[in-house]
């Protein structure tokens, strides 16, 4: 069948056919677009973070599996975090998703009052992966050392991880 035309149904009127090719593709970019995974985690996930490099925020992570190859599609991650700085000048926190391989910073903030819990989101498009299994996990980072960054009880976070077509 590959190469021939597909039947459209009456009511998209006449036109142009669609090679079975062509349809192939539209629905399996579609399939690809629905390849989506998220989670939330009220008051479970935790940290302490005093590095200046990117630090890993406990149960902040979610498995997920790429379905296209490098080229022919990427991840966009959405995601949302609140915490608090102990004592300390102000701070910028930067804070990233990593595959595994890389932090792909998606959004940075300064703490300007200790101990007040903030909350803040981000979004990242990565590219570049191979199709497989992986394991997305939230990180952050001081970009001085002093206090500490901190998710307790009172604070959440969470991703949502989409692929679509490069």
């Amino acid at each position: 069948m590959s190469g021939g035309a597909a039947v459209l149904p009456p009511y998209l009127g006449a036109g142009p056919s669609i090679k079975a090719d062509d349809m192939a593709q539209m629905l399996e970019a579609l399939r690809r677009m629905t390849n989506w995974v998220f989670f939330n985690r009220l008051g479970t996930a935790s940290a302490a973070i005093t590095a200046t490099t990117f630090t890993a925020i406990t149960s902040g992570s979610v498995a997920f599996t790429k379905v296209g190859g490098a080229t022919a599609s990427s991840v966009i991650a959405f995601f949302y975090v609140s915490c608090f700085k102990t004592a300390g000048a102000a701070t910028k926190v930067q804070v990233a998703v990593n595959d595994g391989t890389t932090d792909w910073t998606g959004s940075q903030f300064v703490f300007s009052t200790a101990s007040e819990h903030m909350s803040h989101m981000g979004v990242v498009t990565m590219t570049g992966q191979a199709a497989g299994a992986y394991t997305m996990a939230l990180r952050a980072k001081l970009d001085v050392a002093g206090g500490t960054l901190t998710i307790d009880a009172n604070d959440t976070c969470g991703m949502v991880l989409m692929e679509v077509p490069a």
